[in-house]
Order: structure tokens, then C-alpha cells, then sequence
């Protein structure tokens, strides 16, 4: 299949899909739990991420869990929200004996093995990954029994693409990226992934030369997308960005932010813009 790698293409054909496509499904009250990793840079909009899920999410949430690896973190005024610390999964010894055999000491894989080791081991059958900067504004069931909603991004990351080859070669590339800032994670589905050894193989085949060589957004997408495609439907992206310095230097609320992209189905406030 051709790689369609035009962002301008991806974008006008995400306006496509139904914003809330399981929405007609018999059986939508499946329930999740919210997981959000999140460092002291992103504190102070984490409370309207989490506000903003819990309007937007239609499905039950039977739990928000915030995993970090920072003190400070103060929720007492949103509710009942989980806080862990990342040392319960990252300071196992058979994780820190990969990290040290592979020598791997970035934030961002750390990031990612929150994400999976949290859904690998945690007692919750459908997880929804949200990234602490990106703030949902549209209301949508993410799963229906088994069927989830899967989005896929804009543009085309060929290193994600080299990686998923080398871990697994019957995959095939669509052209799709599917790093969109939060996700819906089945634990059959990421067991599959990433059970037994192949966490350590996933950890292994990725090039050490790129700077951004290795999703687990896009492993676990484009893995559903391949080998259980009559439990994934897609449904739209719509996400925007919106610079966190405009926020500050104008002293705008996160509803200002939500107003201005009045059709979006999520709005991201990176750090770095």
C-alpha cells in the first residue's frame, strides 16, 4: 500500500471519521481506568486535564491513576484521583536490570515503560492513556466491550516505522502514525505486545542513532490496527496545539484555550512551545 505521508492529506481525511463512533453501540457502559504519567513541569495544568476527562469521557471510569516521579503533587481540590509514585514500576529489579544492560536512562523511555508496565500489571482490563498536557474536549465512548477507538496522527515518524520491522516482521506500514497524545490500551492486546521477553526484544531493536526512534503509542496502534482489526474503529483525531507560554504571558484559562478550537477533539499545551 502506498505511504500516504502528507500531513495536509492525514488532516482533511481524519475530518472524516465521527468524533464518537461507538456511540450507537449496544454496550457502552464497558468501564476504564485513566492513567496519566506526569513530571512537576506539567503540575499546574494537570488539574484541568484531569476536569476535562472526566467530562469528556463517557465511558465509566472506575479509577484515575497519576503516576510521578516528583513530590509536591496537590489534587485535594479535583476528587478522588490515584497517586503513585514511578518507583513502583521502574525500580524492579528485573526492569532496572534491563535498563542498565541496555543502557538506557531517558525520561521519555521511562515515560513509556510507566505506560506498559502499568497496564501489563495493574488490575484493569481497558486503560486510557492520556499524556498530562493534552486536554480532551470533546465528549466519546473509548471502548465497547472489546471494540475500541483508535486515531491516528498527522504526520508520517519512518524511525517508528524501521523499529516495529525489526520487532516484528509481519506488521505492515499504512503510512499511519499513531502517536496522538492518548489512547485506549485493551491488557489482552498489550500482553501481546509486550508480555514475557518481548518487552526486552521491543527495548533492543531500536536504532540508538535517531532522536525519536521508539513509540509505544504507535506500537500498540498500529499493532491493533494490523491483528485485531474488528476490535479497533477509527475515529477522529481533531487535535490542536496551543503554546503553554501564549497561556502564561496572557494569562488565558484552560477554557479559553478550548474555545478558540471550537471543533477539536483534544487540545495539546506542550511544555517546549
Amino acid at each position: 500500500m502506498r505511504i500516504l505521508q502528507n500531513p495536509h492529506f492525514k488532516k482533511f481525511a481524519d475530518s472524516k471519521f465521527s468524533v464518537d463512533p461507538l456511540a450507537d453501540k449496544l454496550h457502552r457502559e464497558t468501564s476504564l481506568t485513566i492513567l496519566i504519567p506526569c513530571t512537576s513541569k506539567d503540575f499546574s495544568i494537570l488539574p484541568s486535564v484531569i476536569n476535562a476527562a472526566r467530562i469528556n469521557v463517557r465511558n465509566p471510569i472506575s479509577e484515575i491513576v497519576v503516576v510521578t516521579p516528583d513530590t509536591g503533587l496537590d489534587l485535594k481540590n479535583i476528587g478522588d484521583v490515584r497517586v503513585l509514585h514511578d518507583d513502583l514500576f521502574l525500580k524492579t529489579t528485573a526492569i532496572q536490570d534491563t535498563l542498565i544492560k541496555l543502557g538506557l536512562n531517558s525520561g521519555w523511555i521511562k515515560q513509556q515503560l510507566i505506560k506498559i508496565l502499568f497496564c501489563l500489571t495493574w488490575d484493569a482490563t481497558n486503560v486510557l492513556i492520556l499524556d498530562a498536557d493534552t486536554v480532551l474536549t470533546k465528549p466519546r465512548y473509548f471502548v465497547s466491550e472489546e471494540v475500541q477507538i483508535l486515531s491516528f496522527a498527522y504526520e508520517y515518524h519512518a524511525p517508528y516505522m524501521k523499529h516495529l520491522s525489526g520487532f516484528c516482521s509481519e506488521i505492515r506500514d499504512f503510512g499511519l502514525t499513531f502517536v496522538t497524545h492518548h489512547q485506549l490500551w485493551q491488557k489482552d492486546i498489550v500482553q501481546e505486545i509486550w508480555g514475557k521477553t518481548r518487552l526486552l526484544e521491543w527495548l533492543s531493536t531500536f536504532d540508538r542513532q535517531e532522536l525519536s526512534p521508539i513509540s509505544e503509542y504507535h506500537t500498540y496502534g498500529l499493532f491493533a490496527y494490523n491483528f485485531h482489526p474488528s476490535r479497533v474503529i477509527i475515529s477522529r483525531f481533531g487535535n490542536e496545539q496551543f503554546s503553554r507560554k501564549i497561556l502564561v504571558e496572557k494569562d488565558l484559562e484552560i477554557q479559553d484555550v478550548m474555545k478558540t478550537f471550537p471543533d477539536s477533539c483534544s487540545v495539546s499545551l506542550h511544555s517546549y512551545s
